[in-house]
């Protein structure tokens, strides 16, 4: 009798579907063409219990049936799932930038600022599209989009320290 019923996201891999994972949908969104506004499919983001993240698709065909049942924060056990390898570009980029941050994040921000007058604020700003058009960085926010202010973070200190 195997001790842990689920695999760990760090050993997924191309090499079988049979995988059986309990997983927390950190987030989801929906991939919406800009032309004909249709959905082309759902984008999930699951977090096992040892902080291991994969990125997952449900295609357009499936979407009216999981849609109502794929909520963010909500813990999933999936089982018998094709894994793909992503070809897409994951460069590193980093950038210093003139941004605005608007309604509750100006507001998030500017009271980390009173607070901490001394130190550097820490802004982490997951699942967003960064561009260049005309030798300007551009952020895109998409509905996954969050921002977190001086979080709760091993690596924060490190970045304060920079």
């Amino acid at each position: 009798m195997a001790f842990n019923k689920y695999d760990t996201l760090s050993i997924i891999d191309t090499t079988t579907f049979k995988w059986n994972c309990r997983v927390r949908a950190q987030a989801i969104w929906k991939e919406i063409s800009k032309e004909t506004q249709q959905c082309f499919g759902i984008n999930v983001i699951f977090l096992d219990d040892s902080n291991n993240r994969i990125h997952s698709f449900v295609n357009h065909k499936f979407v009216e049936k999981l849609e109502q049942d794929l909520v963010e924060g909500q813990i999933y056990d999936l089982s018998n799932f094709k894994v793909k390898k992503y070809l897409g570009d994951e460069t590193y980029r980093a950038y210093n930038i003139k941004f605005t941050l608007f309604n509750e994040f100006g507001e998030a921000y500017e009271s980390a600022v009173l607070l901490r007058k001394q130190e550097p604020v820490v802004i982490i700003i997951s699942v967003t599209k960064i561009t260049t058009y005309e030798g300007t960085v551009n952020l895109t926010n998409y509905s996954a989009t969050r921002v977190y202010v001086n979080p709760q973070h091993y690596y924060v200190p490190y970045l304060k320290e920079k």
